[in-house]
C-alpha cells in the first residue's frame, strides 16, 4: 500500500488521507464509502499513511531512499518568486533589531484579487 502512496499517481490519496486524519473522520468516510464504523480498510489506509509519513525526511518531504546513497547530485535548487516571503525579507532588512518584545511579524495580503 505504501508503494502506491509513494507514486505520483498516489498523491491525491495522500492528500485525502491527511485530510481525513486532520478532520478526525474515517479514511473511507472521507473517500465517500458508506458505513458508520471503523473497518479493516480504514486501519489499512491509516497505517499506510503513517508508514508513508515515517519514510519522509527533512522539510522537503522526499522519501529517505532518495536522500541517501546513490542519489547524491540528483537534487537541484530552483528559485521561485514568493511575494509573501519577499515582504517578510524586506521587513527584516529594514528592522534589523527585530520585532518588539512579544510581537511576531506576520505577512498580510493587502491587495485585491481580480
Amino acid at each position: 500500500m505504501t508503494e502506491c502512496l509513494d507514486r505520483p499517481t498516489g498523491a491525491w490519496l495522500v492528500r485525502a488521507l491527511r485530510s481525513a486524519k486532520k478532520w478526525g473522520v474515517r479514511p473511507t468516510e472521507f473517500l465517500g464509502v458508506p458505513g458508520d464504523k471503523w473497518g479493516e480498510m480504514d486501519s489499512t489506509l491509516a497505517g499506510a499513511l503513517d508508514m508513508y509519513e515515517d519514510t519522509r525526511v527533512g522539510s522537503y518531504g522526499y522519501p529517505k531512499r532518495l536522500t541517501e546513497g546513490d542519489y547524491e547530485g540528483y537534487f537541484e535548487v530552483e528559485e521561485r518568486q514568493d511575494n509573501a516571503q519577499m515582504a517578510l525579507d524586506l521587513w527584516r532588512k529594514k528592522h534589523k533589531e527585530g520585532p518588539a518584545p512579544g510581537m511576531v511579524p506576520t505577512v498580510v495580503f493587502t491587495g485585491t484579487e481580480d
